[in-house]
């Protein structure tokens, strides 16, 4: 379970990138591991932070220990810095008398995060560049080309009825020029309001479990979700923790509601004595490699090592499955735009075509 906040302790909303943290963590681990008190190496971390934000959390952390606390409970001050798995391997190993390897443990632990958020984000970097290079061009073509076409037609047709595709695209670049701002502010809002509503507790969940039923890119979210629970699991697990706290920490980092929520059900099995591996076997979600390797690891022993295997064997088909989508979008979006600027194109020119027809007539 997540560790409570201590009462005198008042909570602050720093947040913090996940490389920031483990940065922070890993330099943090070898300096205590090399004999330097947390403290002092708490105030040697805070003199050469580049970040306020961060020197005035390392500052305020420093200030609990100093005043007689754990580093964890100094951590559970700031949910936006640290999450409750974080805290609860950081907490494992001051029980353990082994801090430094607590905090490498989970420092390693958030560069994997971060390695497989980059692999993703890298691979579709590409393709929403096109697109959004794709929009421009197309919104430059209807504001400022198109009207120039509509003057020419004017003084040319004399008034004649202009062919439908050709009034379509007029009337769209029109409303298009007259309305910008309007669109403008639409898009702000929309870039603004949907992650926002997004980060809501149910849209969340309604979200997270429609995006596992997409064609290709919801094997890509079910596979990344289970990387994050797979290596949370190994993680806490190798850290000794208990099976039913570093299920509570592997859900909390899943990144996907529905998957959060299978793991909390599956939880309650585990506190009933059901195997864990048996249980994620029998639910859909769940990549029937994972599963396997997770009964193998509870039957040896060897459950960390065999979840660390899983995780790495996920994450490279996480890397395929982006691979495939890339090599699919990259065409379609090619097609898409070849065919709206052959509309266009067709669009703006049929008078044309009707005047020569009229003058060889």
């Amino acid at each position: 379970m997540d560790r409570e906040r201590h009462p005198d302790f008042e909570i602050d909303r720093t947040r913090a990138g996940r490389e920031d943290v483990a940065l922070w963590m890993r330099q943090l681990s070898g300096l205590v591991g090399s004999g330097v008190p947390l403290s002092r190496s708490l105030e040697l971390l805070i003199r050469q932070e580049p970040k306020r934000s961060l020197r005035r959390v390392w500052g305020r952390m420093l200030e609990m220990i100093q005043s007689g606390h754990a580093l964890s409970d100094a951590m559970t001050c700031f949910p936006g810095v640290f999450d409750g798995m974080t805290v609860q391997g950081v907490h494992a190993g001051e029980r353990a008398g082994v801090l430094s390897e607590g905090l490498k443990r989970m420092a390693a632990h958030l560069q994997s995060r971060v390695r497989l958020t980059r692999k993703v984000r890298g691979a579709m970097a590409y393709p929403l560049t096109v697109a959004v290079l794709a929009l421009a061009i197309v919104a430059a073509l209807v504001v400022g080309v198109i009207p120039r076409f509509e003057v020419l037609y004017e003084g040319l047709l004399k008034g004649a009825p202009l062919p439908g595709p050709t009034r379509w695209v007029m009337a769209f670049s029109r409303a298009l020029q007259h309305n910008g701002l309007v669109v403008l502010g639409g898009v702000v809002v929309l870039a603004v309001g949907l992650p926002w509503v997004s980060r809501l507790h149910n849209v969340r969940g309604v979200l997270d479990r429609l995006l596992l039923h997409l064609p290709i890119w919801g094997g890509v979210e079910r596979d990344m979700a289970f990387v994050r629970v797979a290596r949370g699991l190994a993680t806490m697990l190798a850290g000794g923790q208990p099976m039913l706290d570093a299920v509570d920490g592997a859900s909390a980092v899943a990144g996907n509601r529905a998957i959060a929520d299978a793991m909390c059900a599956m939880r309650k099995g585990v506190e009933e004595g059901e195997s864990l591996a048996r249980m994620m076997a029998e639910h859909p979600f769940v990549p029937p490699m994972l599963a396997g390797l997770m009964e193998i690891g509870e039957e040896t022993g060897r459950l960390p090592a065999m979840l660390e295997e899983a995780a790495d064997d996920l994450e490279e088909k996480v890397q395929d499955r982006m691979t495939t989508l890339v090599a699919l979008l990259e065409p379609a979006m090619i097609v898409v735009l070849a065919l709206v600027a052959g509309f266009l194109v067709i669009a703006m020119f049929l008078p044309i075509v009707g005047v020569i027809e009229g003058l060889s007539g």
